[in-house]
């Protein structure tokens, strides 16, 4: 039987249009507080569609056959533009170019370890016209030491993360 896991850069209609499909996913993937399912199930929705909305808006969805399990978006943080309420000013190339933000980056749990996050990041930040990725990680998950290992450094951090930019032509 043919491998049905696949990739698929979706449009901004499609992105929003699939929020519903993707909320299981990010609930897999950030089960603790905050939330954005149970009580609260449509912040998800409601974040990626304002996200969305942003310049260079781009996603990428892992499927085995019909079924998510992954998926990564992000949009152009122009220039100048830093992290909210981060503990350090923003690094010198940060003002001088666009950078890429990645906002939300989930794999299924039982999907991780197989190299499905590596090619979300890879797919999502492949051919971007900015020179730089940004991220905030929560310090104590996992996703925190992927980036590091994939030489992202930590810049500043916020009350609840840490800030991680990359040269993205050399973080792949």
């Amino acid at each position: 039987m043919p491998d049905a896991l696949h990739y698929r850069r979706l449009t901004t209609d499609d992105a929003v249009a699939a929020a519903g499909t993707l909320e299981p996913v990010t609930a897999a993937a950030y089960p603790g507080p905050p939330s954005e399912t149970g009580p609260d199930a449509g912040g998800f929705t409601a974040r990626l569609r304002a996200d969305a909305t942003r310049p260079g808006f781009a996603m990428v969805v892992a499927y085995d056959g019909t079924e998510p399990i992954g998926f990564a978006y992000g949009h152009t943080m122009p220039a100048g533009q830093w992290w909210p309420d981060t503990d350090r000013p923003a690094p010198p190339e940060m003002a001088e170019s666009d950078a890429f933000a990645v906002i939300r980056w989930a794999v299924l749990p039982r999907r991780r370890g197989r190299g499905i996050g590596q090619r979300l990041l890879d797919d999502l930040l492949g051919g971007r016209p900015e020179q730089l990725g940004i991220v905030a990680v929560d310090p104590a998950a996992p996703a925190r030491e992927i980036f590091a290992g994939l030489g992202w450094r930590r810049v500043g951090s916020t009350p609840t993360a840490d800030i991680m930019v990359a040269l993205i032509n050399c973080a792949r």
